[in-house]
């Protein structure tokens, strides 16, 4: 299962006054469907991210970063005239099934990819369960699926064994 590079853009607010409280009140992050999400940042700013495509943006005025600041604007137009402060691009990675992928070339080495986006919660979890079986003596059955012993293309330089 080959796994392919994705890009994922967030932008900030200005910190932004207790006028604004009303938004998210609860201070829940949220996100929906088109990969989009948004959250307060401690300092009171609102973060928006959401999917920015198989290549990096080039600069602050592409067109992924306007699509997400904009669609926060759609949700909360009383942001209509705040301005955007900081952007920033993450690096991911995903199949084309969008489900990761477990990996054990070695016994005890993993290798956790593919996440698509999930891969805070996810990867929390698969990272607790993959401790706990590389410090156990006899670690017995993984609960997780092992998409094959040896790593996906373009991966497979990386262990040797």
């Amino acid at each position: 299962h080959p796994v392919i590079s994705l890009y994922g853009v967030q932008s900030a607010t200005v910190r932004l006054p207790s006028s604004f409280s009303n938004i998210l009140p609860g201070r829940q992050g949220v996100s929906d469907v088109r990969k989009r999400f948004f959250r307060w940042s401690p300092d009171g700013r609102l973060i928006v991210g959401g999917p920015g495509g198989l290549w990096a943006p080039g600069s602050s005025r592409s067109f992924v970063f306007r699509w997400i600041e904009h669609s926060l604007r759609q949700v909360f137009p009383e942001l209509r005239d705040i301005a955007f402060e900081h952007r920033w691009v993450a690096r991911g990675a995903a199949a084309a099934d969008l489900l990761p992928r477990l990996y054990e070339p070695a016994p005890r080495l993993f290798a956790a990819l593919g996440f698509a986006g999930r891969g805070i919660a996810m990867g929390t979890a698969l990272g607790w369960a993959m401790a706990a079986r590389i410090i156990e003596a006899d670690p017995g059955p993984f609960d997780f699926p092992l998409a094959s012993p040896s790593l996906p293309w373009g991966l497979a330089g990386l262990c040797r064994t």
